[in-house]
C-alpha cells in the first residue's frame, strides 16, 4: 500500500465500487474489506476515504449508512481518535434519526464499534438509544443491547484500571509508612 493507492481510490475506485454497493447492497461488507486493503495505513488516508464516500454518496443513506457500519468494523481494529471519532459520531448520530429501520441498524453497529472505546461519547445518546428500544426490528433491539454490553465492559474494565491504581498507590504509601523501600 502506498500513496498512489489514495490516489486510485479518490479519482477513480471509489466511484467504482460505490456505485457497486448501490447495486448489491449484500455486498458492502466484501466492499469495505477492499477499499480498507487498498487504502494506506494511518487515520489520515482512512480519513480521505471516508470523506470521498461521503461525497461520492451524498444523500444516499441507505448506502451509505450500509458502507460506514462495514468500514467501522475495520476501524475498530485501529480505534477510533480524534477526527475519525467524530466523522463516525457525526454521521451514526445522523444516520439514527433516519425513517428506515435498516438505516438505523447501519447508524447503531457504528455506535457499536464506537461504544468499544469511548463510554462519554455513546452517554450522550443514552436518550435516543431508549427511544429506539420502542423499535420493531428485532436487529435495532441487538444492537441496543450489544451497545450497552460493550459500555458496561468498558465501565468495568475502567474500574478495574482505578482499583489497580488505588492499590498500587496505597501499597507504596504503606510501605513508605512502615520505612520500606
Amino acid at each position: 500500500k502506498n500513496s498512489s493507492s489514495i490516489i486510485f481510490l479518490e479519482s477513480v475506485g471509489s466511484e467504482y465500487i460505490l456505485e457497486f454497493a448501490k447495486k448489491y447492497s449484500n455486498k458492502k461488507d466484501a466492499l469495505a474489506e477492499i477499499m480498507m486493503s487498498i487504502c494506506p495505513e494511518g487515520n489520515e488516508m482512512h480519513l480521505r476515504l471516508l470523506r470521498k464516500i461521503e461525497r461520492v454518496l451524498g444523500s444516499d443513506y441507505h448506502t451509505l449508512s450500509g458502507v460506514l457500519a462495514h468500514l467501522s468494523t475495520h476501524q475498530a481494529a485501529d480505534g477510533f481518535e480524534d477526527e475519525i471519532l467524530e466523522f463516525y459520531w457525526t454521521k451514526a448520530t445522523y444516520i439514527l434519526g433516519y425513517p428506515s429501520p435498516k438505516v438505523k441498524t447501519n447508524g447503531l453497529k457504528i455506535l457499536n464499534d464506537i461504544s468499544k472505546f469511548n463510554y462519554n461519547k455513546v452517554a450522550g445518546c443514552y436518550a435516543t438509544l431508549r427511544l429506539l428500544c420502542n423499535e420493531v426490528w428485532w436487529e435495532v433491539k441487538a444492537q441496543i443491547l450489544i451497545i450497552c454490553a460493550n459500555q458496561l465492559e468498558l465501565i468495568q474494565a475502567t474500574s478495574n484500571e482505578e482499583t489497580g491504581r488505588e492499590n498500587r498507590s496505597n501499597l507504596m504509601h504503606n510501605t513508605q509508612e512502615h520505612g520500606e523501600e
